[in-house]
């Protein structure tokens, strides 16, 4: 139904159209009201009705007593001048007992229009939207939905298990994302020492956006990456040990250490 409603406002015919959107049936629900006598047949159970127009009332509640009959009214009213299709005398097989647009009570839907007003633009709905939340039964207790704020500041950081530096001329990689955007630095140390201190890394800095994954960099300086060879030639074993600490706009702070394996081929 959607998609014809969307293909009448796309159209040129939009200007002068009336869509009437009914259901025939009450779908088994149950309703209060006792539906008023008018002829033989009667009326059934009340069903919702909607009128869509370029000229119908904005938030318009018709509170008239309407039937599907008013819709066949409407139309003769604008058509046939007001004249009614009488079972008796438009010579058709036609089983109803009384010409029901002329039953005491009928409203006139030409109430729901404001054919002075200048025509509104359509209004294009998606065809297959999200479902709604779920209803509540009449006296039920509605649990309020539970207050949910925003995602746990997280921090990763990926790394190799080993980094040639020959390959790398001296500089290790990192992967790094936070699923927030945040302030970045990492520093660290190698396993080599020199007069008892260990030798450390040049740090790093940056801003990174949430969600997306960056390579960062750390390197190290010319007189360490010279001393680190020379280990890695005489077989000794080197590794960086690296600190990477990211802040969010709150000042909520995470630290991540990665340790990598160094080589030199």
């Amino acid at each position: 139904m959607t998609t014809l409603v969307k293909a009448i406002m796309r159209s040129p015919c939009w200007n002068s159209t009336a869509i009437f959107l009914s259901w025939d049936d009450w779908g088994g629900f149950y309703d209060h009201v006792a539906p008023p006598a008018v002829d033989a047949n009667g009326y059934g159970p009340r069903v919702p009705g909607l009128v869509i127009s370029p000229y119908a009332k904005a938030g318009y509640v018709d509170h008239q007593q309407l039937s599907h009959d008013a819709y066949l009214k409407f139309i003769e009213d604008d058509f046939l001048g007001g004249r009614r299709l009488n079972p008796a005398t438009d010579g058709r097989p036609d089983p109803r007992p009384s010409v029901r647009e002329e039953a005491p009570g009928l409203g006139d839907l030409a109430s729901s229009f404001d054919f002075t007003q200048a025509p509104r633009p359509p209004l294009l709905l998606p065809t297959n939207p999200a479902p709604g939340p779920a209803s509540n039964p009449p006296g039920s207790v509605v649990t309020p939905p539970p207050v949910v704020g925003p995602p746990a500041f997280k921090l990763s950081v990926s790394v190799p298990r080993r980094e040639d530096l020959r390959h790398r001329r001296g500089r290790l990689s990192l992967l790094v994302s936070c699923n927030q955007t945040c302030s970045l630095s990492a520093h660290g140390h190698l396993s080599l020492t020199r007069n008892r201190r260990a030798l450390r890394l040049q740090g790093m800095r940056a801003v990174i956006s949430g969600g997306h994954f960056v390579t960062v960099h750390v390197r190290l300086a010319a007189r360490t990456l010279s001393r680190v060879r020379a280990a890695l030639r005489a077989h000794r074993k080197v590794s960086a040990l690296i600190a990477v600490e990211a802040v969010d706009s709150s000042g909520i702070k995470r630290k991540q250490v990665v340790r990598i394996g160094l080589t030199w081929r």
